[in-house]
């Protein structure tokens, strides 16, 4: 095995040669521009890191990504014999948990592997549910006195900032979430490219902007980061963020793309459709005993002032 320096100053064109391609490893979106290294196993297989270097603090993309914890220690002996200042190293979803001078925090990444066809997502749910599912989308209509009209819009042709507030009132008032921020600050502090949404055409009291529900992603390659999805608190007993959810996935689809990425938050509807949640780690590692000891009195200070 052999690691080195593939590329400095890289950035969003070399985002692509990452694996797997989820926001989390495109360090291109994320940083602008960065360090990519090249991990070469003893059979010619190649492993693409992306770094990030700023002052002492590191960050590695190694999300999900098939590396062993050896590989790991040789990562990270990599990166601080070869840049001095470092003092730390963190990632985000690592497979492994890291040794040594290291704090694991225990995460989780849900996923959805995609089929070819809508009709072969929708095998995936029992008959009682897939009718459940149409009662409830066609008593939400009757409500509405109108049909529901399904729009996808994209960061490059422009995501609108009402839909965004709206977002922001929906979480305000199901989980009491306020963002503080302009509505493209969210977009790009999110990296959202594309928008999904259940609107009507005739506003009526209490949805004066439209909108019912709405479901926020990160589409890179042939692959999706769900960021967010909300919807009109009025309307929860009718789920119209899972309808949403299920007619973007259907989207998504059309769209050939393989993998639907879920975040690690347990929800319920992270579960439907055969879904995958894959135990990882949050790592920071660092240089010696002592930059570790700091950090964890830190963290006990901290603790102690907010009682």
């Amino acid at each position: 095995m052999n690691i080195s320096v593939y590329k400095e100053n890289a950035g969003t064109a070399e985002d692509n040669i990452v694996t797997p391609d989820v926001v989390q490893n495109r360090f291109g979106i994320v940083y602008g521009e960065y360090t990519m290294l090249l991990l070469e196993r003893d059979n010619k297989e190649k492993i693409y890191i992306p770094l990030h270097l700023d002052g002492k603090i590191a960050a590695i993309g190694i999300c999900l990504t098939q590396i062993s914890q050896s590989e790991l220690i040789e990562i990270k002996t990599f990166i601080l014999k070869t840049y001095k200042q470092i003092k730390q190293i963190s990632c985000e979803y690592s497979l492994n948990k890291a040794k040594g001078f290291a704090k694991n925090y225990t995460a989780n990444q849900w996923h959805l592997v995609l089929p070819k066809t809508s009709d072969e997502l929708w095998q995936r749910m029992s008959s009682k549910s897939k009718q459940t599912l149409r009662r409830k989308h066609n008593h939400m209509v009757e409500q509405l006195g109108q049909d529901l009209i399904f729009e996808h819009y994209t960061m490059k042709d422009g995501i609108p900032d009402k839909l965004v507030e709206t977002y922001f009132s929906f979480k305000k008032e199901l989980m009491n979430r306020d963002y503080n921020m302009q509505p493209q600050e969210y977009l790009k502090k999110y990296y959202v490219t594309d928008a999904y949404v259940w609107k009507i055409n005739s506003p009526i009291k209490g949805i004066e902007q439209g909108y019912i529900s709405m479901v926020f992603t990160c589409e890179q390659g042939e692959n999706v980061y769900l960021e967010n999805l909300s919807y009109n608190p009025a309307y929860q007993k009718e789920s119209p963020g899972f309808l949403l959810y299920c007619k973007v996935i259907e989207e998504l689809i059309k769209k050939g793309k393989k993998e639907f990425f879920l975040g690690r938050k347990y929800r319920d509807y992270k579960q439907k459709f055969d879904s995958q949640n894959t135990n990882c780690y949050d790592l920071i590692m660092f240089r010696s005993l002592s930059i570790y000891a700091g950090f964890i009195c830190k963290k006990i200070i901290k603790k102690l002032l907010r009682k």
